[in-house]
């Protein structure tokens, strides 16, 4: 599964939490960047963190909405190990509003 995050009728601001989990054989340090969709200010918390083999951290995405596009657009959170492994995590953000 390639793990993904939707938000319709943002209105303002969202806070979405999203586990992520090692499957790999070695522990890592990844780096996240973030390509912003239209009309979105995206955070991540922690935008740098070390994960163990098989264990599972949370990350905290925050949208806040800058401009109404009243349609979907796309971007993406790129988390980039240290050991070369790139995850992406699609993006697609409806922004109905500005106003919280």
């Amino acid at each position: 599964d390639l793990p993904s995050v939707t938000v319709s009728k943002l209105i303002g601001s969202r806070r979405i939490l999203r586990k992520v989990t090692n499957v790999g054989n070695a522990d890592e340090k990844y780096m996240l960047i973030v390509k912003e969709p239209l009309g979105v200010k995206v955070t991540v918390i922690p935008q740098v963190f070390k994960i163990s083999v098989n264990a599972s951290r949370r990350i905290t995405i925050q949208f806040n909405a800058t401009e109404a596009t009243n349609a979907y657009t796309f971007g993406e959170i790129l988390m980039l190990g240290e050991k070369k492994h790139v995850v992406r995590v699609p993006m697609a953000v409806y922004v109905s509003s500005t106003i919280g």
